[in-house]
């Protein structure tokens, strides 16, 4: 299941930035999946729900940009 290290990933990056731009809340954070990428974006955002519990990106929406194969 990667998508747990990728949900991690997503998180740490998100909450440096947050961090250093003084944010308070995170209402929704937008990822660019490719089609070869393999992710199951409900493991994602049940990875992600999990891990955000009390930060600032608690209730956050996981909004998707599908990248097809070229």
């Amino acid at each position: 299941m990667h998508e747990m290290s990728i949900a991690k990933s997503l998180v740490e990056i998100c909450l440096e930035q947050a961090d250093s731009a003084n944010v308070r809340q995170v209402c929704a954070i937008t990822i660019r999946l490719g089609a070869l990428t393999c992710v199951h974006k409900q493991a994602l955002e049940f990875s992600f729900s999990a891990i955000t519990e009390g930060t600032v990106l608690e209730n956050a929406q996981l909004k998707y940009i599908d990248i097809p194969l070229t």
